[in-house]
């Protein structure tokens, strides 16, 4: 979907100029200037624009792919992929919009809402989990105890175990706070 078919889509831009578009410069240094949120819509434009979130997508479904021979979990990863490029290229072209009527308006009062910001899904987070889990389990049974470099966990990302480990808390947070009652 190309900038103006997204355009077509949502409705044409409203150009409104008003006094109140015309800031000072230590009212566009707060939160919420019209510069302030230029400069957080280009951050965001050039993060994705470098590839790099979309690498960091691609190595943790590949290396899903790499810890199952099922047909199920190569198809429901090549899923997730195509279906993170789309969230990602609805994000960017928000943002882009966005960015343009910042330009031509001085102004953040009209800006479209954001769209969730592109990520795995959470079956997809659970299932790869799964895998690494069961993957665990065979090298424990095959090497009895002993560490491999290709542990699977060697290689997870930080955000990844912050992710898991956060969910376990609230588990343990939840099953304490109900046995206090």
């Amino acid at each position: 979907m190309t900038i103006k078919g997204f355009l077509n889509h949502f409705g044409p831009i409203q150009k409104t100029f008003s006094n109140s578009s015309i800031q000072t410069e230590e009212e566009d240094k707060r939160y919420g200037g019209s510069r302030f949120q230029l400069l957080g819509l280009w951050k965001i434009k050039d993060t994705f624009s470098s590839g790099i979130p979309l690498k960091l997508v691609k190595e943790v479904i590949e290396k899903m792919k790499s810890l199952s021979d099922e047909l199920e979990v190569h198809q429901m990863a090549n899923y997730e992929l195509q279906h993170y490029k789309g969230e990602m290229r609805m994000y960017l072209q928000t943002v882009e919009v966005n960015i343009e009527k910042i330009k031509k308006t001085g102004e953040c009062t009209h800006l479209l809402a954001l769209p969730n910001h592109p990520s795995l899904s959470d079956r997809f987070i659970n299932r790869y989990w799964d895998c690494i889990d069961e993957k665990k389990k065979k090298m424990k049974m095959e090497k009895k105890g002993k560490k491999s470099s290709n542990d699977p966990t060697d290689s997870e990302c930080l955000f990844c175990y912050f992710e898991r480990n956060r969910t376990k808390r609230h588990w343990n947070v939840t099953i304490v706070a109900k046995s206090l009652i």
